[in-house]
């Protein structure tokens, strides 16, 4: 298939490249411009939700937060926005019945990440079997 300049998967992954260089802006040009061209890209919805979220203030939480929901409408069933929402709604929202909810969300649709530490970590169990806490 070929990338036209134009293209929503194109843009997503020079995203990609500008994030992996910690090119920010760069990235997040691309990542709007991806959106732009495919509304339901859901890469660039969620990629461009973290950057926003990185940026840790109040108009880009409520920015990040709504491209989190724009990703979970897009696919019911997208853990990773999940995974990110849940963090966005722990560590800025300190919303930890919101967060629950999420994390419930992820382990029905996958339970095997039931154990996963990050889940845990979420879920606010503080000790992995090992006796580790999680910082």
């Amino acid at each position: 298939m070929e990338s036209k300049p134009d293209d929503a998967e194109a843009r997503y992954r020079f995203g990609n490249f500008y994030q992996t260089i910690e090119k920010f802006e760069e990235a997040e040009a691309c990542y709007r411009k991806a959106i732009e061209l495919d509304p339901k890209h859901l890469d660039s919805c969620n990629n461009l939700a973290m950057i926003l979220q990185g940026r840790g203030d109040e108009a880009s939480i409520d920015e990040a937060e709504a491209y989190y929901l724009r990703c979970v409408e897009i696919d019911d069933k997208c853990v990773d926005a999940m995974f990110n929402w849940a963090t966005l709604k722990l560590e800025h929202r300190q919303d930890l019945d919101g967060c629950r909810v999420l994390i419930n969300q992820i382990v029905q649709i996958n339970p095997e990440l039931k154990e996963h530490k990050l889940v845990k970590a979420l879920r606010g169990d503080d000790e992995d079997e090992s006796g580790e806490t999680f910082g």
